[in-house]
C-alpha cells in the first residue's frame, strides 16, 4: 500500500528552519554557511534558561547567518515569553517573516499566547506576503494559534492549486474546530470539495476538517442527506485506511452514525485494524443505535473466531479488545453475554498460554475483559453456562490474565467490578486498596472512591474520606496526584463539612509540601475546583519556573477570587536538566529496542530535539529502560511507554525544556504513524516517556516534541499490547 507522504514523516536528514540551500556550484556565500555543531549546542543550551536567554537568542536573530538567525527564531518560539513573543512578532515585517510565523505557530500549539496577543498575530500572520510553501508555513502557523478570527484566511487557502497550501489549510481547520471555532458555509462546502481530491493528503486534510469541525451540543442529529455527512460518507471507500478512520470518527462526532448505519455496516470488513477499531467506536459508543450494537456483537464474534484461529492479522487483537471494552454496560443483554460466555469458556478451556505465543497476551486481555463484563452485578442470575453467574465470573476474574496480563492490571479490573457492585463491601476493597504499595492499584482505586460517595452511610463516608485524605498524603505522585484529581469534584459537590473536612485539609497541606510540576498543577485543580482556603499558596506559585504550574496557579487565584490575575513571569531562571545536549549533536543515532513482540529502530531527531534525544540516550546507556512496560495502549492512536512506575505519572526525575517545531524543519515532525514524540503533562515537563503513532493525529504537531520516525518494526508496534514490555533498548552507533 502507498502511504501518503503526509501521514508518515520519510526522511530523516534534519534541516535548520527557514535556511536556504546553497547553490549547486561554488561556494555557499557567507550568510548561507551551514550550522555548525557549536551553533546548535550554543542555542540548546540557551533554550534550556528559557526566558534568561531571549536577550541573547534576540541578538542571534541579528546573525550575518540565515541558518543561525532561523535558529534563534525557532528557539524564541520554543521558550514563548512575552518578550520572544515581541520579538518574533517584530521579525514578521522582515524577511524571516516564514520562520518567524512558524515560530509564532509553536509558541501558539504550546499554550504560550494569551487570547488578546493570539488575535493580534492572528491578524499579523493574515497580512505575511508569502507564496508557495512559504503560504503553507503561514497557514499552519495560523491553525497552530487557533484564534477564530483566522478561520476567513484559512478557509479561503483551502482552494489553493497549490497543494501544500490546502493541506495546511485542511489541517489549520480541524485545529480550529477543535478549538470550537465552527466552519462557514462556505469553507464547510470548499472541504466538501477537497475531499474529493485525487491527492490523498490533500483528502485526508479536507476530512480531517469535516470531521474535527465545532458543533454546537445543541445542534440537533443531522439528516442523510446533510452536505457534510454525504462527504464523510463518500470516505469511508477511500483508498486510504487513515482517511476511512477519519470519516468515520467525523460521522460518530455528528452523531450521524443513525443516518449512515448502512454504509458503516458495509465497512465491517475492512482489512486495515485501524478503520475496524474505529468502526466498533462508532458502533458500540454514544453515537451507536440498537442496530448498531446489534451488528458490532455479530462483528465482535466473527473477530474472536477468526483471529484466535489465526486468519486475521495480529493487531485485529486491537479490534477485539476494545469492543470488549464497549460491552460491560450491555452485559445484561442476552446477546451480548452470550457473546462474552463464549469467548470466556474459550480461554477456560484453552488457556491463553497454551496459544501460539504471538497470540497469548492478547488472548490473556480477552480472557480477563470478558470476565470483568460478566461479573458485573445482574438483577439475577441467569440459566446456561456457570460463566454467565456473576459469581462465577467474578471468582474467575481474580486469576484471570494466565500471568500474562500485569497483576496490578487484573486487581483494576476487579477494583472495577466491586466499585460496581457498590455496597460496604466495595467502600472497605477500595478504601484499603487506595493504600497499596502498587501505586497502578492505589491510583485506580483513588480514583474509584468519589462513585461510592452518594450511597454511602456516615459511616462508610468516613472509612472513603480517611482513604482519600491518606492518599493525598502518600509520597509518590502517581497516588497523590490521582487523590488531588478525585478529590476535587467530590469537595465542589459536596462541600468541606463533616468526613470531607479531613480531605480539603489534606489537599491543601499536600501542596505546601510540594512536588512535581504534574503533581502540583493538579493539586492547584482541586482546590479551584472546589474552592478551598489556600489563596496565598495559589499566589506564590504564580511565578513557578514550570508553565503547567504557573498557569494551573492562575487559574486557582481566578477562581478563589472571582477574578484573572493575567500572566506572571517565572520568578527564577529555569534549572538546565542534568544532562548533556552534545551526546545528540555527534552524527545519526538509532535507538534500538527489543520487545516482548520482536525488535524496532526508531531514527533519533538529534539535531531538531537535541535536550530530549540526549535524555533518551542517556537514559538508554543506563539501562534505564531495560524492562519497562508499555503502560498506555489507545488504538489506532498511541503505545506509549518509558514509565518505571507504570501508572503513567513517572519520570527521570527532571524534565525536558520543549522542543517542537514545523513544517521549516525537515522532515517536518507531524504525528502520523510511526511518529515517535515524548509525552509530558503541558509545556517544558516532558521527562522519559515517549509515545509511537498508530494513526494521523495533526492536533499535536508542535503541541508535543518530535523526536523521531520508526525505521524498522512499524508491524511491532501495531502488535504491542498494555503488559508487553522493553527487553532490552541501546544506541546505535
Amino acid at each position: 500500500m502507498r502511504v501518503p507522504l503526509l501521514l508518515v514523516p520519510l526522511a530523516l536528514a534534519l534541516a535548520v528552519p527557514g535556511c536556504p540551500r546553497p547553490g549547486a556550484t561554488g561556494e555557499p556565500r557567507p550568510d548561507d554557511r551551514p550550522l555548525t555543531r557549536e551553533d546548535r549546542l550554543q542555542v540548546a543550551r540557551l533554550e534550556a534558561q528559557r526566558a534568561a536567554a531571549v536577550p541573547r537568542l534576540i541578538e542571534l536573530t541579528r546573525d550575518p547567518s540565515v541558518a543561525r538567525r532561523a535558529l534563534a527564531l525557532r528557539a524564541l518560539g520554543r521558550i514563548g515569553s512575552p518578550a520572544a513573543v515581541a520579538a518574533l512578532r517584530a521579525a514578521l515585517a522582515g524577511d524571516a517573516a516564514v520562520t518567524a510565523s512558524a515560530a509564532l505557530g509553536v509558541a501558539g500549539a504550546t499554550g504560550a499566547l494569551e487570547p488578546d496577543v493570539g488575535a493580534a498575530i492572528t491578524s499579523e500572520l493574515a497580512k505575511v506576503t508569502a507564496a508557495g510553501a512559504d503560504r503553507a508555513t503561514v497557514i499552519e502557523a495560523l491553525g497552530r494559534v487557533a484564534h477564530p478570527t483566522a478561520a476567513a484566511t484559512v478557509g479561503g487557502a483551502l482552494g489553493s492549486r497549490d497543494r501544500e497550501v490546502a493541506i495546511a489549510a485542511g489541517i489549520a481547520l480541524g485545529r480550529l474546530g477543535r478549538a470550537q471555532v465552527p466552519l462557514d458555509e462556505s469553507t464547510e462546502l470548499a472541504a466538501i470539495g477537497r475531499s474529493r481530491d485525487d491527492d490523498p493528503d490533500v483528502r485526508f486534510a479536507a476530512t480531517y476538517a469535516l470531521a474535527r469541525a465545532h458543533i454546537p451540543a445543541s445542534t440537533p442529529p443531522p439528516a442523510a442527506t446533510d452536505p457534510v455527512v454525504r462527504a464523510l460518507r463518500d470516505r469511508l471507500t477511500d483508498p486510504e485506511p487513515l482517511v476511512r478512520a477519519t470519516a468515520i470518527t467525523g460521522l460518530a462526532a455528528r452523531r450521524a452514525v443513525p443516518v449512515t448505519t448502512p454504509a458503516l455496516l458495509d465497512r465491517l470488513d475492512d482489512s486495515d485494524w485501524r478503520v475496524a477499531v474505529e468502526l466498533v467506536r462508532a458502533l458500540g459508543g454514544p453515537a451507536g443505535t440498537p442496530e448498531t450494537r446489534r451488528a458490532l456483537v455479530a462483528f465482535l464474534a466473527r473477530i474472536a473466531s477468526e483471529w484466535a484461529a489465526g486468519r486475521m492479522s495480529a493487531p485485529f487483537a486491537h479490534v477485539l479488545l476494545e469492543g470488549l471494552r464497549q460491552l460491560p454496560a450491555r452485559a445484561s443483554d442476552p446477546r451480548v453475554r452470550g457473546l462474552l460466555v463464549s469467548i470466556a469458556r474459550s480461554y477456560a478451556d484453552e488457556p491463553p498460554g497454551r496459544r501460539p505465543r504471538a497470540l497469548q497476551l492478547a488472548s490473556a486481555w480477552a480472557s480477563c475483559l470478558a470476565l470483568a463484563a460478566l461479573a458485573r452485578p445482574l438483577p439475577e442470575t441467569p440459566p446456561g453456562d456457570a460463566l454467565g453467574d456473576p459469581e462465577v465470573a467474578r471468582a474467575q476474574l481474580d486469576g484471570c490474565g494466565a500471568g500474562l496480563v500485569p497483576e496490578a492490571e487484573v486487581r483494576k479490573l476487579v477494583l472495577d467490578v466491586s466499585a460496581e457492585r457498590g455496597g460496604a463491601d466495595a467502600v472497605r476493597r477500595l478504601a484499603l486498596s487506595a493504600g497499596h504499595g502498587d501505586v497502578r492499584i492505589a491510583a485506580h482505586a483513588v480514583g474509584l472512591l468519589p462513585g461510592l460517595w452518594t450511597p454511602a452511610s456516615h459511616g462508610e463516608r468516613i472509612l472513603l474520606a480517611d482513604a482519600l485524605a491518606g492518599a493525598v498524603a502518600r509520597a509518590e505522585a502517581a497516588v497523590a496526584g490521582a487523590a488531588a484529581e478525585a478529590s476535587g469534584p467530590l469537595l465542589a459537590e459536596h462541600g468541606q463539612a463533616g468526613p470531607l473536612a479531613s480531605v480539603a485539609t489534606a489537599v491543601v497541606d499536600r501542596l505546601a509540601a510540594g512536588g512535581d510540576p504534574e503533581l502540583v498543577t493538579a493539586l492547584l485543580g482541586a482546590i479551584a475546583r472546589a474552592r478551598l482556603d489556600a489563596l496565598p499558596a495559589c499566589q506564590a506559585l504564580r511565578t513557578d519556573p514550570s508553565p503547567p504550574v504557573r498557569a494551573a496557579a492562575r487559574a486557582c487565584v481566578t477562581a478563589l477570587v472571582g477574578e484573572d490575575p493575567g500572566p506572571a513571569t517565572a520568578a527564577a531562571a529555569a534549572v538546565a536538566p542534568p544532562i548533556d545536549p552534545l551526546v545528540a549533536l555527534g552524527g545519526a543515532r538509532t535507538w534500538r529496542l527489543t520487545t516482548t513482540q520482536g525488535e524496532v529502530a526508531i531514527a533519533l531527531a538529534g539535531d531538531l530535539a537535541p535536550w530530549h534525544v540526549a535524555a533518551i540516550i542517556t537514559l538508554t546507556r543506563s539501562g534505564f529502560y531495560d524492562g519497562l512496560t508499555f503502560h498506555r495502549v489507545v488504538p489506532g492512536f498511541v503505545i506509549q511507554g518509558g514509565d518505571p512506575t507504570g501508572s503513567g505519572w513517572g519520570g527521570p526525575g527532571y524534565t525536558l525544556p520543549a522542543e517542537p517545531g514545523s513544517r521549516l524543519d525537515a522532515p517536518a515532525p507531524t504525528y502520523g504513524p510511526g511518529a515517535v514524540g515524548v509525552a509530558d503533562a503541558g509545556k517544558d515537563s516532558g521527562g522519559s516517556q515517549w509515545f509511537v503513532m498508530h494513526g494521523r493525529a495533526p492536533h499535536l504537531d508542535g503541541r508535543y516534541t518530535w523526536i523521531g520516525a520508526v525505521t524498522e518494526g512499524a508491524d511491532v508496534f501495531d502488535r504491542l499490547l498494555q503488559g508487553d514490555r522493553v527487553i532490552r533498548a541501546r544506541v546505535e552507533p
